[in-house]
């Protein structure tokens, strides 16, 4: 039985991604970063940088971009089968209209995504209304929301992938001192800029007579 097209769509997408892993394993293990600290002489504190020595190599991006682009279309395939299911055929014009709706806006999604979802079954446009961004607390956050920004960048504009791994730290204070703060920037990723990523500093310890 030959699979369902939105699972041979799924299935390659996994390939893409297992892929994607073992070129950003290989690009990190040649180390194409430079970790640097500086004291801030007017915050006082020490500041760790970051900054890519090496360039992404572009198959890194290839390899995001038709990973992405496999995943969105897996929903669409998804949403033609259930149709097909649900009306045994359809003309050119309903293929061409059925299509996975993806939301952050509830009244968006009345106007424009109820219409892609028209020849499913009653039971199958509800699931997939339940699905949708706009259903949770932080629709600009949910992950189909961000399938479907990530994929429309890299169709229209070039998708650029940036990233940073902890790798762990050992910071040694001075002696007679204790460190006073540690701020992780978790927003700064590696770049070909320096960037900031974390900083720290430290004061002396009392000592107890």
């Amino acid at each position: 039985m030959q699979p369902y097209s939105f699972e041979a769509k799924l299935d390659r997408a996994r390939q893409h991604l297992e892929k994607l892993g073992t070129e950003l394993k290989a690009w990190i293990k040649c180390h194409p970063y430079r970790i640097t600290n500086k004291y801030d002489l007017k915050s006082g504190d020490n500041v760790i940088y970051g900054q890519l020595t090496r360039p992404m190599p572009p198959l890194i991006n290839e390899l995001a971009g038709d990973c992405l682009q496999n995943l969105r279309s897996s929903l669409d395939h998804l949403a033609f089968e259930l149709a097909i299911a649900n009306k045994g055929s359809l003309t050119d014009a309903q293929q061409m209209q059925v299509a996975f709706p993806i939301f952050s806006d509830s009244n968006k999604f009345k106007r424009g995504g109820m219409k892609k979802i028209a020849f499913l079954s009653a039971r199958a446009q509800k699931i997939i209304k339940s699905l949708q961004p706009f259903k949770t607390p932080n629709p600009t956050s949910h992950w189909l929301w961000s399938l479907e920004k990530l994929n429309n960048i890299d169709k229209h504009r070039r998708l650029l992938i940036n990233s940073i791994i902890n790798f762990g730290s050992l910071i040694h204070a001075p002696p007679g001192t204790r460190m006073q703060c540690f701020k992780d920037c978790r927003d700064g990723v590696l770049s070909e800029t320096k960037t900031e990523l974390a900083r720290y500093g430290s004061v002396a310890e009392l000592v107890e007579k």
